[in-house]
């Protein structure tokens, strides 16, 4: 027998096993397509080997995370890294955003600090002024 015979007629059952066509029947048929005796044992064997493992495997939906790094694996598509996105940002707005970012903090620690006059004070000293 030849093996590429075997190989189409396996190839033959998987694609109908994955079509979810009755292969239960068709085997008997694709042996008669691809020239196999009716009674060829390891034929018969690896055909049933493919329904049991079609049987045992379950689809599963891949997470979104495995598709973004699959896709990124693949074609190259740029990650969403907010450190790569910061970098690509130009010089000036990186410092506008510095300085926003330190100045907050700063007022932040200021009025936790307690180094800011309170507004009732400041109201007080300038009405006594």
């Amino acid at each position: 027998m030849s093996d590429t015979r075997l190989e189409d007629f396996l190839a033959a059952v998987t694609d109908a096993l994955l079509a979810d066509e009755d292969a239960e029947r068709d085997v008997e048929q694709l042996m008669k397509r691809h020239a196999l005796p009716a009674h060829d044992a390891e034929a018969l064997e690896l055909a049933r080997l493919i329904k049991r493992l079609r049987a045992a495997l379950v689809r599963v939906q891949p997470s979104p995370y495995f598709v973004r790094t699959l896709k990124h694996d693949l074609i190259g598509t740029p990650q969403a890294d907010p450190l790569l996105r910061w970098r690509r940002l130009p010089a000036r707005v990186q410092l506008a955003a510095l300085a926003a970012l330190f100045g907050g903090f700063a007022l932040l620690l200021n009025h936790r600090l307690g180094l800011h006059a309170p507004r009732d004070e400041e109201q007080r000293l300038s009405l006594e002024s």
